[in-house]
């Protein structure tokens, strides 16, 4: 069996989702239920979006505690800011589940990178960093130019970036959320190993 031409369909789980922004609908939640897993639980800051976005993803509850979130799952994807990747994955690793965390895992925060390691080694369940980015064409195509390195890349973006307060993506503008969200974007260049 295969789930939507994919592969083979993994041994089903009880998933809790930690976040509900842009990620978590346009991928995250679609590509659990296209592998046939179950969202118990959709965890956020506002109970009321993550109950609104577990109403409309068949999610069984939306909650903003996150404790009860692990109490109703067996793997926790972790999709929120930056600032909170750490925290929740400590956590979840705790409670004994498997946890798929986006990247980056902590970006230019300090975090103590020594324990979560070992936590997750420690771990009875596998924990992971999401990075679907690393197979887009574009960055296969700098992936292979840079081959038979190092080099030294310098890379520059710039883009208009002003959302509405009722953007999804507006919790990158608040400094007391997005404490680490400029770091996420440059690491989507994979290695050139």
């Amino acid at each position: 069996m295969t789930a939507a031409g994919h592969g083979p369909v993994p041994r089903r789980l009880r998933w809790g989702v930690a976040g509900y922004g842009d990620v978590v609908r346009r991928r995250g939640l679609p590509a659990l239920a296209a592998l046939q897993q179950d969202v118990t639980c959709v965890w956020g800051r506002d109970r009321s979006r993550a109950a609104a976005v577990a109403a409309s993803y068949g999610a069984g509850l939306g909650t903003d505690s996150f404790g009860e979130l692990l109490g109703r799952c067996d793997a926790v994807y972790i999709a929120t800011p930056v600032a909170a990747h750490v925290p929740l994955a400590l956590a979840a690793i705790g409670a004994g589940h498997h946890v798929l965390v986006e990247k980056p895992v902590g970006g230019c925060l300090d975090y103590d990178r020594a324990r979560l390691l070992a936590d997750a080694q420690a771990a009875p369940a596998v924990t992971a960093v999401a990075y679907y980015r690393r197979l887009a064409p574009a960055l296969r195509w700098v992936r292979d130019q840079l081959t038979g390195g190092p080099y030294r890349v310098h890379m520059r973006f710039r883009a208009a970036f002003s959302p509405a307060p009722s953007d999804p993506m507006y919790w990158r503008t608040v400094p007391a959320v997005a404490t680490a969200s400029t770091c996420s974007a440059g690491c989507s260049v994979p290695p050139a190993v």
